[in-house]
């Protein structure tokens, strides 16, 4: 007769704790990388204005106004776009 002390072995609720403090850490980590993909975003997103904002400052230093909504639709050459916003993530 075989006793119980002598077998080795994991119990299947040994297991199951395993499974589910590993699933509990997956967790977290899947909730913090997609917390840290959403402020790059926003980050990017903020430069990008950042720097349309100033185009928009120095087109207006050098005309005295604003570019309107045809200035910035304009397909002559040079257009707004073309000689002010060159390098901008703009997006048609």
């Amino acid at each position: 007769m075989v006793s119980l002390k002598n077998k080795k072995g994991f119990t299947i609720v040994e297991l199951l704790i395993v499974i589910v403090v590993i699933g509990i850490l997956a967790t977290l980590v899947i909730v913090t990388f997609t917390g840290i993909q959403q402020k790059g975003r926003n980050s990017q997103r903020q430069t990008d204005i950042n720097a349309i904002q100033s185009q928009a400052e120095a087109f207006f230093a050098q005309h005295g106004f604003y570019p309107t909504l045809a200035d910035l639709q304009d397909t002559s050459t040079p257009s707004f776009i073309a000689t002010h916003m060159k390098g901008l993530p703009l997006r048609h």
